[in-house]
């Protein structure tokens, strides 16, 4: 019944920003003539993804991938049709415009294809993990965890305890390792989200130890700010007193707010999965339905923080109309909107610079990449931001995927992405252990944020170095988990 409505509204809603988007676009450059085509597809998409949805209430990957490209292909359009946008890329957009709206057009039928295909072919693997998670509800999860440290329990305190030493020789080399990180009670400076950590690193990294140090607490900290939380989620259940143990819980849960870096948005949704974990635990029946509303709650609070940014920087020239004009900028930046995947298009298209892209973005996801193979930072990124005039701007999977494998091939990543993220949803359910659950989660939000707020080199990177290590310590302090 809900899936059955849910996808009636976002047909409804589609088309009439379509509609909308159409006549205004005589207020528009004429470039913007087929913006109409971006609401138009999405819509069609919703025709023939009512197994989706229903999935969708099921699964936080196909959920997110949903949502972000409603965000991209609906409310984006209506954003720009209704408040304007202040472009970002300026060059050629007369001639690429065009082919950005229509690549992503191709793009989003393509991965809600992938997504119906997924949908039909773990049909059998589905109905298993329904199953067990149904089964999971009718008992309490804290009665099946050890209140005991067991042998895992034991070698991961050592894990930690080793990571714990490593940290204090590095603050022993330099104090500054920590000078990136401020806290939720600084959103209303006007630099919180100015300063990054590669500003420190430079500040500070002034000699090999130095910057050694600070570099490899960087990629300690990016694991650790994710799993220590989780772990104490874990543990927190074998606490004896039910409300001593969720008190600890949510204040884990809350941690990531107190050491927020450059990366702003990391440490705004690593709460809301941590939020997850602790649903399963202490209170797993509906989980489902109250992850939902998690889900909603943290995408109020992001738009809250948009809010609070716009008036921190617009103090006494606040408006509700630049209120939306600025979120439209907004959602163009970090949603990949028209303006940014046609940037793509401006890069310079010779077989040497397309493969030393593709070689650059793969093997900078591997953790110390410019000492073990000596590569500078001529990557996408850079090249992208160099031709089009921007600045810190973030090339799109589509985009790239165009650039490295010709346009029709530009949904490849995007169709590699979504059947990992599918996938990771699967196996969410199937596993009974809450630390490989929380791995699965941020397997499939990495993946699904790769396909519209991140990109390809992003989403790999942070598999690399933020969860491929926390696979490897739960795997070798626990052992592989047996689904019975």
């Amino acid at each position: 019944m809900l899936s059955g409505v849910l996808n009636v509204s976002l047909i409804i809603l589609s088309l009439l920003c379509a509609i909308y988007s159409f006549f205004a676009s005589g207020s528009m450059p004429s470039y913007y003539g087929l913006l109409w085509m971006l609401p138009t597809t999405y819509a069609i998409c919703m025709i023939f993804s009512k197994r989706i949805i229903k999935e969708a209430l099921q699964s936080l990957p196909i959920l997110l991938i949903g949502a972000l490209f409603f965000v991209r292909m609906v409310l984006s359009p209506f954003l720009y049709a209704y408040a304007g946008i202040k472009e970002t890329i300026t060059i050629n957009v007369d001639e690429n415009t065009t082919k950005a709206i229509l690549i992503m057009c191709y793009e989003c039928l393509v991965v809600f294809a992938i997504l119906n295909w997924c949908c039909r072919k773990n049909w059998g693997s589905r109905c298993l993990a329904f199953y067990l998670e149904k089964k999971r509800e009718k008992g309490d999860v804290r009665k099946n965890i050890d209140r005991r440290f067991s042998k895992g329990d034991k070698r991961l305190l050592l894990v930690l305890a080793i990571c714990g030493i490593l940290l204090g020789i590095f603050y022993a080399i330099t104090p500054h390792i920590f000078d990136v990180y401020r806290t939720i009670f600084d959103v209303g400076d006007a630099n919180f989200a100015s300063v990054g950590t590669e500003y420190y690193i430079r500040l500070y990294g002034t000699t090999f130890m130095t910057k050694f140090a600070m570099v490899a607490s960087n990629y300690m900290m990016l694991v650790l700010r994710i799993f220590v939380p989780a772990v104490i989620i874990y543990w927190s259940a074998k606490i004896r007193r039910k409300v001593l143990g969720i008190v600890v819980a949510i204040a884990a849960c809350l941690s990531p707010f107190l050491m927020i870096d450059g990366a702003i948005a990391r440490s705004f949704y690593t709460p809301i999965l941590l939020a997850y974990e602790v649903v399963y635990i202490y209170w797993p029946k509906n989980q489902k339905y109250k992850m939902l509303f998690i889900f909603a709650f943290g995408a109020c609070l992001i738009l809250f923080y948009w809010i609070i940014r716009y008036a921190v920087n617009n103090t006494g020239n606040a408006s509700l109309h630049g209120f939306f004009q600025s979120f439209s900028g907004t959602v163009n930046a970090y949603f990949s909107g028209v303006n940014v995947v046609s940037g793509a298009f401006n890069m310079p298209n010779d077989l040497s610079t397309r493969i030393n892209c593709i070689m650059h973005d793969i093997l900078e996801a591997i953790p110390f990449s410019g000492t073990i193979f000596g590569i500078d930072d001529n990557n996408s990124q850079v090249i992208f931001n160099m031709v089009n005039g921007s600045v810190g701007q973030i090339p799109t999977t589509v985009g790239l995927s165009s650039y490295y494998f010709t346009p029709f091939l530009a949904p490849l990543i995007s169709v590699i992405f979504t059947y990992f993220a599918y996938n990771s949803g699967i196996k969410y359910d199937l596993s009974a252990r809450p630390l490989k659950k929380v791995c699965y989660l941020f397997v499939g939000l990495y993946l699904a944020l790769g396909l519209v707020m991140y990109n390809f080199p992003i989403s790999f990177g942070s598999l690399v170095q933020n969860i491929l290590p926390m696979f490897i310590i739960e795997r070798v302090c626990y052992g592989k988990e047996r689904i019975k």
